[in-house]
């Protein structure tokens, strides 16, 4: 997922790979965590759905995409099966990403509330720290959507810079 008009065929296939994972309705804690990569197709009737993920200690997510899509709903106004008076209701669904860490649902860190299309894009590329997070998706209307998401997780500089130490000392320890 880059964007509107944009596909990467191997990051299609590494989402579909990561697997569907379920909401969880209304206010409750998710008690599951999403993967780094992954998707859901679901009905949304009422309330509020959202999907846990959690950073580990010593690692950092340096890139997040998450897009939700729906369908707009045709319909003919026109009782005269001769003669299609199109006419369309288009659902109102907002994206947004929590800091879930200490308390669920703290902060938000971003958004998408777009009233006139029928996506929601969220993208970051500035890191994410060890803790808990949570996307959470609203309507207007009951409809079913596409939800899926990408996130490249990496250890933090500093455990970086630890895990290099400490190769140099065992090659070093090695030539003796």
């Amino acid at each position: 997922m880059f964007g509107f008009g944009e596909l990467n065929i191997y990051n299609s296939y590494k989402i579909q790979e990561g697997g569907e994972y379920a909401a969880f309705l209304n206010l409750d804690p998710p008690t599951a965590n999403l993967g780094s990569r992954g998707w859901d197709f679901g009905s949304y009737n009422n309330g509020l759905l959202h999907y846990n993920f959690e950073v580990g200690a010593g690692q950092q997510i340096t890139e997040l995409s998450a897009a939700l899509t729906w369908n707009v709903d045709v319909f003919d106004t026109n009782p005269n099966p001769l003669v299609f008076s199109p006419n369309h209701q288009l659902a109102n669904m907002n994206l947004e990403l929590f800091d879930s860490t200490g308390t669920f649902l703290g902060s938000v860190i971003q958004q998408s509330l777009s009233t006139v299309y029928n996506f929601e894009h969220i993208y970051l590329s500035t890191p994410l720290n060890a803790g808990e997070y949570t996307f959470r998706l609203s309507s207007d209307i009951p409809v079913e959507y596409g939800f899926a998401w990408r996130m490249t997780v990496v250890p933090e500089p500093s455990s970086l810079g630890l895990i290099l130490i400490a190769t140099c000392g065992l090659a070093m320890r090695r030539r003796r």
